[in-house]
């Protein structure tokens, strides 16, 4: 079951990635919520939520999750 989890989850980083490199920014949030609910320390999905906070300016918001990227 957790390789299952595993396997649903790096699908799930691969769409959002998909969705982010698009500049569906919205589609991209929700999978990379829905992954760090699963794993929270999960460095990709949190490097990439601070980045999208970024292109928001919203700096303050994008800090937290460059830590926990880098931290991982």
């Amino acid at each position: 079951m957790r390789e299952y989890c595993e396997m649903l989850l790096k699908d799930a980083l691969k769409k959002a990635i998909e969705h982010h490199k698009s500049g569906e920014l919205d589609k991209a949030d929700i999978l990379y919520t829905a992954i760090l609910k699963r794993d929270p320390l999960q460095a990709d999905a949190n490097h990439n939520l601070g980045s999208i906070a970024v292109s928001m300016g919203l700096h303050e918001k994008a800090l937290p999750y460059f830590r926990r990227a880098i931290d991982k």
